[in-house]
């Protein structure tokens, strides 16, 4: 019996006990399998595996959602937010199509993602949705946010945290907490500003504007020092070049040097700065919301490169051209009007007046990097060298496009979007 393969003497106790022989592991079960079968056989399993190796490499290196792209919400650095289906949001790189990170909506929560300014940083809005709310409708009770590495999917910031996370920068965030937001450390949370504004923004060059009481200042992070201070009733820094800050008060605007407090376009000259880059500024000497009249000006010099009045509407200004319209009265509202590009230093036509139907920025002035932009010609959306007038990409091949930098675009066909490869 002690010889017997299918038992065990238990020498102390002087007995049998039974046991089944341990079983091969799973690999050497399936290697004595493989053995089994014909030469021809194997021959063809691992034709068929190495095809499934071959397939898998080549896919996870190709565009994944080519076919699934419906929507781009937003773009930062080639990343997309794009969604994928009625109830499905990731972050994909538009250099390859590919997930970087998703969220699924479902019956306990529904997701909202967004860019904050810092590179590779998600903000995710979480809403705790329960089976007497609709979806999307429960109270703000519900909802929870957090700062998110879109590379790793490690939470910066933790959902549940703070009450709301508005902004991220440089290392820094803006929170906010009962009622009221201050600047921490992302990485420490250690915070660098104290818990009394109503609202803060990013500005250049390590400072923010922020509002206590309604008025507006901007402050140097690092010392709290104020470098303007707080009695204007609105300051803008987001859409301007670094070291500028457009102000208001008592509905008189101006244009200023921070941190040197410098007025470089006096307030009330203009009612208001639409678009501050280099040192030309596109202005508002009408009214506001109607009754606007458009100019382009030197900010340092104060003359008028595109005199005030001279077309009824001017638009985003880059690298020194902008889109300019002639209204047509008689063409229904968000119609395609006379439009064409203009140098702004010269004033000469670029794209003349009536050329094509209408001239589009996309993704604000981004377009420009290549000296392309997006135009309509009867009814029909293609990409024009600007200098050229040829088509880089026909009128007609897509229903929609964005373009974006480094020859990147997204173009729409039959409700889907695509990313392409320009250049």
């Amino acid at each position: 019996m002690k010889n017997s393969r299918y038992t065990n003497y238990h020498i102390e106790k002087g007995m049998d006990t039974t046991r089944y022989p341990k079983p091969l592991p799973l690999l050497s079960r399936l290697l004595a399998s493989f053995r089994k079968i014909p030469r021809v056989g194997q021959v063809a399993i691992l034709c068929v595996l190495l095809a499934l190796v071959v397939m898998f490499v080549l896919y996870s290196h190709a565009p994944t959602y080519h076919q699934h792209v419906r929507h781009i919400q937003s773009v930062s650095d080639h990343l997309a937010i794009v969604q994928i289906s009625s109830r499905t949001q990731a972050v994909v790189d538009m250099s390859t199509g590919r997930e970087l990170i998703g969220f699924r909506d479902n019956i306990r929560h529904e997701y909202l993602l967004s860019f904050t300014g810092h590179e590779g940083v998600l903000r995710v809005r979480r809403q705790d949705l329960s089976w007497w709310n609709w979806p999307g409708e429960a109270g703000s009770w519900g909802r929870q946010f957090a700062l998110i590495d879109v590379h790793t999917g490690h939470q910066a910031i933790p959902f549940g945290r703070y009450d709301n996370i508005w902004q991220a920068f440089d290392g820094m965030a803006v929170v906010q907490v009962d009622g009221v937001m201050g600047l921490i450390d992302i990485e420490t949370g250690e915070e660098l500003s104290p818990f009394i504004y109503q609202q803060i923004w990013h500005a250049p060059n390590g400072m923010v504007q922020a509002q206590i009481d309604g008025l507006w200042g901007i402050i140097e992070i690092e010392t709290g020092r104020e470098v303007m201070p707080f009695k204007f009733d609105y300051i803008v820094t987001g859409w301007i070049d670094d070291g500028l800050a457009v102000v208001s008060l008592n509905e008189q605007y101006g244009l200023f040097e921070i941190p040197s407090g410098r007025e470089i376009v006096p307030m009330g000259m203009y009612r208001q700065f639409l678009c501050v880059t280099g040192n030309i500024a596109r202005v508002n000497a009408g009214g506001f919301p109607h009754d606007m009249i458009f100019g382009i000006i030197d900010i340092e010099t104060g003359e008028e490169l595109i005199p005030i009045g001279r077309y009824d509407h001017i638009r985003h200004i880059f690298n020194g051209m902008a889109i300019v319209e002639y209204d047509d009265d008689s063409i229904p509202w968000r119609s395609p009007t006379h439009v064409g590009l203009v140098n702004v230093t010269d004033g000469t036509e670029l794209i003349p007046m009536g050329m094509f139907d209408n001239l589009f920025t996309s993704f604000g002035i981004r377009n420009f990097a290549y000296d392309i932009i997006v135009a309509r010609q009867d009814g029909r959306m293609g990409v024009i060298d600007i200098h050229t007038h040829q088509e880089v990409i026909p009128f007609g091949q897509y229903d929609g496009i964005h373009l974006f930098s480094d020859g990147l675009a997204a173009v729409l066909r039959n409700n889907r979007w695509y990313f392409i490869t320009i250049y």
